[in-house]
Order: structure tokens, then C-alpha cells, then sequence
């Protein structure tokens, strides 16, 4: 490590304290206790040889840097350390290290727009061009407690100006249309809960917050396990969030964009010309539950609440049904505009398909999702703006 011959080697690295999911005690980055893990009958740190000097020196940075309140943050089963190689001084800079930790973890109670201030500082930094000057090193380590040992989950070094165009592009992946009220950005604590059972962290898959992580600081496909988790947890519930519809957006974008650059991007609002059948059965499945919705406004469960499973994965069986019921929903709303409206737009919609299809893929079961989002965040419209179906 330091290029220092014939030095003393450290026989027991010092534990290192307050990894997430580790022991009390600490946990150790080198160590061999049984008789498989000593290669040529070397035991204690002699088969990794660190010299006391350099043992002393990457124990106590660690450290420092788990227990620092702003050099480290945990999400899941993992904790993630990062810093920069020197404090910058330029004006002309954009500080990382500061801003870091709030791209991924749920801002505090007391300063709930604290995540949004650091995404907007980050935006703000590309504008004005201080990113493009930010070219000091910075270096993210993911660690992972395994029993008494940590393993590395990953870890990525690079300049501010690269990172940060990273994480900028991972917010423009995951901009999808919102109600006013939700917050501006997704954290990645808050997309990662919601592709869990209960919304509760222990609950999203082991090693999935690395492999996000991971996608995000090298600008690579999210992981497919994403998407799956969020289609599971949307049919099991049979209700897409702004967070499930952007995380679905999102890993279908990037996914295409690296694999299939010739096909058209998903929009982040609703897209009249997206002709994929699953968008356009998604579509007209927020149509159909709206026509219920205006034709029985006491109503509990809707056709969402009843079918949304078996219309997203085996549409010729459910939707046939919903357009006779369709019918009799119109018949039932008392102004005309509104009748002539959803008729029209039911028409436009199957304009693009020549038939429905018996099975959605999974990655078509995304477009679905995505497509009823849209047609039902447009439904949202001011009066002004859309006031046939209000």
C-alpha cells in the first residue's frame, strides 16, 4: 500500500464501529478465523499483509467517516461513505460532499426541503457552470455488514463535475407529472420503500439500494429487479404512485436508451402518440375507471380495485367485459359533453390498437402502469384546462 519494504505487519486490524447491521462491537474489514480462509497456512492478517502504519491509517479514516454526520448515510442494510479528496475553495465549485447524502436518504423532520434544496443546488451548479469547473476527486464506498466482517458493496472514485452530472441525469430519469402537493424530487429512500411490502425498508430486497446506487454513479440500466419489485407491489395493491409510475419510467428510459436507442422515450406527462399497447390499454383502463367514477360518485371499489391485476397481465379476458360495462356507465352520466368526451377519447385510444393482445409482458405490464398514470394525473387538469370531465 505504501510502497515501504521490510515494515512491520499488522497481525490485528482494529474493528471499525457503527456499520449498519454489524455487531456492537465492531466489525472487521480484514480478518481469518477458520482454517478455509487461510491460504498456505497463513493465519491472522499475515494472508492480507498490511503494515501496522497503513492499518493504523484506513481504520481510523473509516471511522471517522462512519461516524461523521455528514460523510456518511445509510439506506437499507447498507451504509455509504464518500468524500472528497480536498476541500475546494473555488467559488467556481460545486461542493459534493455537502449535498451528497440528501440525494439519497429522507430529509429530517426539521428541515423536510432539505432534499429538494440539494437537487436544486445541483441543477443550479450545472446552469451556471460550476460543475463543468468542479474537477476534484471524490471517492463513495458501500459497505455491507456480513456477521463480524464487512464486506464492499461497491466502491466508485471520480471527479464532483462526473458524479454530479450522474445524479443529475437519475433525477431527469425519474421526473414524472405530480400533484402539487408531492415534493419535487424522489429520494432514493423513497423509491426504494415503495417497491416494499408496508413501505418499510426491511422489507425491499438485500443488495437492491447497492445495485441502485450503483446504477446511478456509473449512469448503467437500473437493475430489472427494480422493475419487477414495482410491478409486484402495484398489482398486489393494485394502486401506481407517482413513485412507482417514475420508477417504472425510469428503468424502462434508461434500459432503451443504452440497449434500444432507436425507441421512442417515455414522456413524463401523458403522450397522445405513444402507440405501445400496453401504454395505450393502461390508458384506456383510467378511462373506463373514470367513466365509472363519474357514473357512480358514492362508489367504493372501482374497476382498479377489482381487476387491475388481470387487465395489466391478460387483457383479452377482462377488457371486453369493461367496455359492454362501459356502456351502461355512460348511459348513466346526465351531460351530454361529458358522453360525447370519453366516447371520443375512447376512440382515439383504440385507434391505435388492432387488437388486444392475450398476454403483457413485463416489460408492457410497466407501460400499462405508466399509461394509467398518465391518462389519470390528466384527468387532474384544472376545470379551465380540461372541463369536460369535471
Amino acid at each position: 500500500i505504501t510502497g515501504d519494504k521490510n515494515v512491520p505487519i499488522e497481525q490485528h486490524h482494529t474493528v471499525i464501529k457503527r456499520i449498519s447491521g454489524s455487531q456492537s462491537s465492531g466489525a472487521n474489514f480484514i480478518s481469518f478465523n477458520y482454517p478455509a480462509f487461510r491460504s498456505y497456512g497463513k493465519e491472522k492478517g499475515m494472508n492480507a499483509p498490511v503494515s501496522k502504519s497503513a492499518a493504523a491509517a484506513y481504520t481510523k479514516a473509516l471511522q471517522e467517516l462512519v461516524n461523521s454526520e455528514k460523510n456518511n448515510v445509510r439506506i437499507a442494510n447498507s451504509t455509504i461513505v464518500f468524500w472528497a479528496e480536498k476541500k475546494s475553495k473555488s467559488q467556481n465549485s460545486y461542493d459534493l460532499e455537502e449535498n451528497f447524502a440528501w440525494f439519497i436518504a429522507d430529509p429530517p423532520k426539521d428541515d423536510p426541503d432539505r432534499g429538494v434544496q440539494a437537487v436544486k443546488s445541483l441543477y443550479d451548479a450545472i446552469y451556471t457552470g460550476r460543475l463543468a469547473g468542479s474537477n476534484d476527486r471524490f471517492y463513495i464506498l458501500g459497505l455491507a455488514p456480513n456477521i463480524s466482517r464487512i464486506s464492499v458493496r461497491f466502491f466508485r472514485q471520480g471527479t464532483v463535475r462526473e458524479f454530479g452530472e450522474k445524479i443529475k441525469q437519475h433525477f431527469d430519469d425519474f421526473a414524472i407529472v405530480k400533484s402539487p402537493k408531492e415534493p419535487e424530487y424522489l429520494s432514493l429512500s423513497r423509491i426504494l420503500t415503495a417497491t416494499a411490502l408496508q413501505y418499510k425498508m426491511q422489507n425491499v430486497p438485500p443488495n437492491l439500494a447497492s445495485a441502485v446506487i450503483v446504477s446511478i454513479l456509473d449512469g448503467t440500466p437500473y437493475p430489472m429487479t427494480l422493475l419487477q419489485q414495482c410491478i409486484r407491489r402495484i398489482r398486489a395493491e393494485q394502486n401506481v404512485t407517482r413513485a412507482r409510475a417514475a420508477i417504472l419510467k425510469a428503468t424502462v428510459n434508461r434500459f432503451n436508451r443504452i440497449h434500444k436507442p432507436n425507441e421512442k422515450e417515455i414522456t413524463m406527462a401523458l403522450d397522445p402518440n405513444n402507440k405501445n399497447p400496453g401504454y395505450l390499454l393502461g390508458r384506456l383502463f383510467a378511462v373506463l375507471e373514470k367513466i365509472q367514477e363519474k357514473a357512480s360518485p358514492d362508489i367504493n371499489a372501482t374497476i382498479r380495485d377489482r381487476v387491475y391485476g388481470s387487465a395489466s397481465t391478460n387483457p383479452v379476458v377482462v377488457f371486453p367485459q369493461l367496455l359492454k360495462l362501459k356502456n351502461h356507465h355512460l348511459a348513466k352520466l346526465d351531460h351530454p359533453g361529458r358522453k360525447i368526451f370519453f366516447e371520443k377519447l375512447i376512440g382515439e385510444i383504440m385507434s391505435g390498437l388492432s387488437e388486444i393482445p392475450p398476454h403483457l409482458s413485463m416489460n408492457d405490464q410497466a407501460y400499462f402502469a405508466i399509461g394509467y398514470y398518465h391518462q389519470r394525473q390528466d384527468f387532474y387538469k384544472s376545470q379551465k384546462d380540461n372541463n369536460a370531465t369535471n
